[in-house]
């Protein structure tokens, strides 16, 4: 299935994942988030832990803190974290 492109903008083709909030952000999940594994969470302990610059490390241990506390949101590109901030509606 092919969707047009109205306004011809380039779009990048870089394989990825969607961007995801954490499992206690999430409603869907309340009540049984003992039982669901974020991924995406461990994901970002392993790579913090396997990161060789210290200045890397701190920021994502950053992430990670804001991952949890519903601040941004993660996707994954090409292996790499990427993030974006979350705007809640009041």
């Amino acid at each position: 299935m092919t969707t047009r492109n109205l306004s011809n903008v380039k779009i990048d083709k870089i394989s990825g994942t969607d961007f995801v909030l954490h499992k206690s952000q999430q409603s869907i999940f309340s009540g049984i988030q003992k039982k669901i594994i974020d991924y995406t969470e461990h994901r970002l302990i392993w790579y913090a832990d396997n990161v060789k610059d210290p200045q890397q490390k701190l920021v994502l241990m950053a992430v990670i803190s804001d991952y949890k506390a519903g601040l941004i949101a993660v996707s994954w590109r090409s292996g790499t974290p990427c993030y974006l901030r979350v705007i809640k509606d009041s």
